[in-house]
C-alpha cells in the first residue's frame, strides 16, 4: 500500500558532481560502442582513456561507478569490470569511501544482474571489514545495515534481523535504535508475525518521540509508523486502532508536506472501513484519495485505489461500477507499465466475471493473474 518510511542511518548527503565529470558520463554512456564479451578489454581500456581526462582519482571513481549503471544488465560481465576498475583506483589512493561504494556498485550487479548472491554478499562483508579496520564504526553499522536490507529483499528475514541487532550492538543511541527497532519490525511483519512487529514499531516509535525535536524527517518516520501499526491492527482484526492510527497521519504535519503520506493514510482508512463493512464511507475516503493521488501524480496509488473501488462494488452487488474501476485500473497499470499491480487486476477482473457468469473470460484473467504474479516474483 505504501512504502516502509523508516530511514536508513547512512544519512549520507548527495554532493554535486562538476560539470566536467557529468560531461564524460555521459559520453562514456552514450557513445562508446557496445561490444561483445570477447571484446570487454577493449571497452575497458577505451573507459579508461576517457577518465583519465578528470582531475583527480576521486572523480574518476565516482564517474566509473556512475558509468556502471548505464550499462545494461545484458553486459553484466562489462558492468562488473568497470566496478572493479573505480575500485582498483579507490584502492590505490586508499579512499575509504570510494572502495566501499565500489564494492557495493559490484554487489548490486551480482544481486540484480546475474544472481550470484553469495559473491554479492563477500563484497558487502568487504565493508564491514574495511570499516573495523579503519575503527570507523559508523561505517561498520552502514555496512551492516546493507547486508540486513539485501536479506530483506532476498525474503531472507531472519537474516536481515540478525543483522540489525549486529548494528544495535555497535551503534547504539536513540535514533539508530528507532531505526533498527524499525526495521526490525517491518522484518516481523513481512513474515505476519504481527504482535512482535507492533512490539518493535512502538519501540520505534517511543524513541522518536522522545526526542522531542521537529526534524521533518523524524515527522516523516512516525507518520510511517503509524501508517504500518494502522496496517497491522486491520491484520489483527482490530480496525478502531487502525482508525486511530490512520487519523494520526492525516493529522500530521507529515501528510502536509508530502501529500503521498495523505493519500497512503486514506487508503488505510477506506480499507478500514471497507473490513467494517461500511462501504459509502470507504467509497467517499477512496474518491478523496484518488483526487490526492492525482495532484501528486502518484498512478500506481491511483491504480490500487481503482481496485478497491472496484472490489467493493463486486461485494455490493453492483457489478457495471465495479467493471468500470477494473478497466480503469487495467489501463493505467498497463500504460505505467505497472508489472506488479497487474496480477491484483486480473484477479479482481477475473472475479467481476465469475459474478456475472463469465466463466470462460473469468478463468482467462485468472490464470493471467497467477502468471503475472510468477512473473513479478522472479524479478
Amino acid at each position: 500500500m505504501y512504502k516502509t518510511v523508516i530511514k536508513s542511518i547512512l544519512a549520507m548527503n548527495l554532493t554535486y558532481k562538476c560539470f566536467s565529470t557529468f560531461l564524460v558520463s555521459v559520453i562514456l554512456i552514450c557513445c562508446v560502442p557496445s561490444l561483445g564479451q570477447d571484446r570487454n578489454s577493449n571497452y575497458l581500456d577505451s573507459v579508461r582513456h576517457l577518465v583519465q581526462k578528470l582531475s583527480s582519482d576521486s572523480e574518476r571513481v565516482n564517474t566509473l561507478i556512475d558509468i556502471t549503471k548505464g550499462i545494461s544488465c545484458d553486459d553484466s560481465i562489462k558492468k562488473v569490470a568497470v566496478a572493479l576498475e573505480a575500485k582498483k583506483i579507490a584502492e590505490n589512493i586508499n579512499w575509504a569511501k570510494g572502495i566501499r561504494n565500489s564494492n557495493n556498485a559490484v554487489a548490486l550487479i551480482y544481486f540484480q544482474c546475474q544472481k550470484q548472491y553469495e559473491r554479492a554478499f563477500e563484497y558487502l562483508n568487504a565493508n564491514v571489514e574495511l570499516a573495523k579496520k579503519n575503527k570507523d564504526v559508523h561505517g561498520e553499522a552502514v555496512a551492516l545495515e546493507v547486508i540486513a536490507k539485501e536479506y530483506s529483499e532476498l525474503n531472507e528475514h531472519q537474516h536481515a534481523i540478525d543483522y540489525y541487532y549486529m548494528v544495535l550492538d555497535i551503534y547504539p543511541g536513540t535514533t539508530a535504535e528507532a531505526i533498527a527497532y524499525g526495521n526490525i519490525g517491518n522484518e516481523y511483519k513481512a513474515v505476519n508475525d504481527y504482535l512482535k512487529a507492533l512490539n518493535f514499531y512502538d519501540s520505534s516509535y517511543i524513541r522518536l518521540k522522545s526526542k522531542n525535536t521537529n526534524d521533518i524527517n523524524d515527522t516523516f518516520e512516525l507518520a510511517g509508523l503509524n501508517l504500518n501499526r494502522g496496517e497491522i491492527y486491520l491484520y489483527i482484526n482490530k480496525p478502531d486502532k487502525a482508525l486511530s492510527h490512520y487519523d494520526s497521519v492525516l493529522n500530521s504535519s507529515a501528510s502536509v508536506v508530502d501529500k503521498h503520506f495523505k493519500v497512503w493514510a486514506l487508503i488505510g482508512k477506506g480499507r478500514t472501513f471497507r473490513y467494517k463493512k461500511e462501504y459509502q464511507k470507504a467509497i467517499g475516503i477512496y474518491q478523496e484519495a484518488l483526487i490526492v493521488a492525482r495532484q501528486v501524480n502518484s498512478f500506481e496509488e491511483e491504480v490500487n485505489i481503482d481496485v478497491e473501488l472496484a472490489n467493493i462494488y463486486v461485494e455490493m452487488s453492483d457489478l457495471t461500477k465495479s467493471l468500470g474501476y477494473a478497466d480503469s485500473a487495467i489501463y493505467l497499470a498497463e500504460t505505467q507499465h505497472f508489472i506488479s499491480s497487474l496480477s491484483k487486476c486480473y484477479t479482481t477482473l477475473g472475479n467481476i466475471y465469475l459474478k456475472q457468469e463469465k466463466n470462460d473470460l473469468a478463468i482467462s484473467y485468472l490464470l493471467k493473474a497467477q502468471a503475472m504474479g510468477k512473473q513479478t516474483r522472479n524479478l
